[in-house]
């Protein structure tokens, strides 16, 4: 075993802070942990071990020089209440109502929320934010103050032409959806095929209104990989999907009750992309994840080292990956190049960072500039997804930080901020990952660890009864 850094974790068991490392072993990358009274525990990173270190070392290198970033956007926990209660739920919307950590947020909350963070891009999440009594007032209060903000939904609602058109009225732009399957056998693998008809549904209600969509299907590993692909052809002809933000099962919230082997890492996911998308090495693709680590780090933003990327081209029915269009073992070359020499001063890394762009570029690349402009335009500031444009399908893969994978080193840089209410009092909590590992050793010390666990995940039948 060869330990690629140090770093801390969290205790498998207990969710205590343990020490921790980052190391290849037979070929794979793993963070690797002890606990002195739980023993040790192993979560699969990637299966292509070196490669994967050489991406750590250099995320690891460009942001710990780095001064802390803005973040990419912030979660509005407006609600708790929620149609569908999934199991895996990371919001613990299928806790009784007894054990429910958020309160709902009143006007006057949201008031606030909307003074406070003027400027920055908001999710309006839940739960289930279209069951919020003001959830339309609040877009139509964002859109007067030039608040950028987006609607994190399950969809349900938007099977409904009607209330569609009442998004549109009350200016929602973008609408992120989750999605967990584009058929009815492959969502039943999780006990949540009477809902893909209507989510079908909802989004074509959508394009139809104008409304920008992101899908966001969440993956299984041993159950639904897959799928991925299904959805990702899914939206390949439907300009009116800009994005797809794909989140991978993560082992915490009323989600401890599945198996832990379930928990997938983004690297796992974009092997499924690899294998359907791409024609080149596998190596290309952490080309492309280390250039987006150092434009974001140029733009000012953290970003977590547990998100992968990939932009496609649709063209003439067909999806082309970014690796089809650039020189990405050149690029790769000068992006290591560039780590070490970056400055301090961000100004120097961007300037700096133009050589290492232009060394990707090829013949094929140069159509595409403009476009590529206009994406980048798009993220500057406030990540407007209804901005992207149609061209291009851009996909996101993340998964939550959990005890399995927590990463001392990776958690600072979290790309989202978090706003709940708890106790009366509205808390912005800046990093969702921070709230996320302390809520799991609360969970853990207060027996939730233990009860949802004593009720395991038998299957998708046991997805129905809960």
């Amino acid at each position: 075993m060869k330990t690629v850094r140090k770093t801390t974790s969290r205790c498998h068991k207990c969710a205590k802070e343990v020490e921790g490392a980052i190391v290849i072993s037979e070929g794979r990358a793993y963070i690797h942990r002890e606990c002195p009274e739980h023993g040790v525990y192993q979560y699969l990173l990637s299966e292509h071990g070196e490669d994967y270190a050489d991406l750590d070392r250099f995320y690891a290198e460009v942001y710990e020089t780095a001064s802390p970033g803005r973040k990419m956007h912030t979660w509005i926990t407006s609600t708790t209440q929620c149609q569908q209660k999934c199991p895996y739920c990371t919001t613990d919307c299928a806790r009784d109502e007894d054990e429910i950590l958020w309160e709902d947020m009143n006007w006057d909350d949201l008031q606030e929320v909307l003074h406070t963070f003027e400027r920055g891009k908001l999710s309006f999440s839940g739960g289930e934010p279209t069951l919020h009594p003001n959830m339309l007032e609040f877009f139509r209060e964002a859109e007067k103050r030039g608040v950028s903000v987006q609607l994190a939904t399950n969809g349900l609602k938007m099977a409904s032409k009607e209330y569609c058109q009442k998004l549109k009225d009350s200016h929602v732009k973008e609408v992120r959806l989750s999605l967990e399957s584009v058929t009815k056998p492959d969502a039943a693998k999780l006990g949540l095929e009477m809902h893909v008809e209507t989510k079908l549904q909802a989004i074509q209600n959508l394009c139809d209104a104008g409304i920008s969509v992101l899908l966001s299907p969440t993956i299984f590993k041993g159950v639904n990989e897959e799928q991925l692909y299904h959805i990702i052809e899914y939206a390949k002809d439907k300009p009116g999907i800009h994005a797809l933000s794909v989140e991978g099962f993560s082992w915490n919230g009323s989600g401890v009750r599945m198996p832990a082997e379930m928990m997938i890492a983004p690297d796992e996911m974009m092997d499924t992309i690899f294998r359907h998308y791409c024609k080149g090495r596998r190596c290309d693709l952490f080309a492309i994840q280390k250039l987006a680590y150092a434009i974001m780090n140029v733009a000012g933003f953290d970003l977590c080292l547990k998100s992968e990327f990939m932009v496609f081209l649709r063209r003439a029915g067909n999806l082309h990956p970014l690796t089809d269009f650039i020189h990405a073992g050149r690029l790769g070359w000068m992006l290591d190049l560039w780590r070490k020499v970056i400055p301090k001063q961000r100004w120097i890394r961007g300037l700096l960072l133009l050589p290492v762009l232009a060394s990707g570029v090829t013949f094929r690349t140069l159509p595409l500039l403009p476009v590529l402009l206009r994406l980048v335009l798009a993220n500057r500031k406030k990540l407007d997804v209804h901005l992207y444009p149609s061209e291009l399908l851009v996909v996101a893969l993340n998964t939550n930080c959990s005890t399995l994978n927590a990463d001392s080193i990776v958690i600072p840089h979290c790309i989202s901020s978090f706003i709940f209410k708890r106790d009366g009092v509205v808390i912005h909590q800046e990093g969702v990952a921070p709230v996320l590992l302390d809520k799991e050793e609360e969970n853990c010390r207060s027996g939730f660890w233990q009860r949802m666990q004593d009720h395991k995940w038998q299957g998708p039948e046991s997805c129905k009864k809960d």
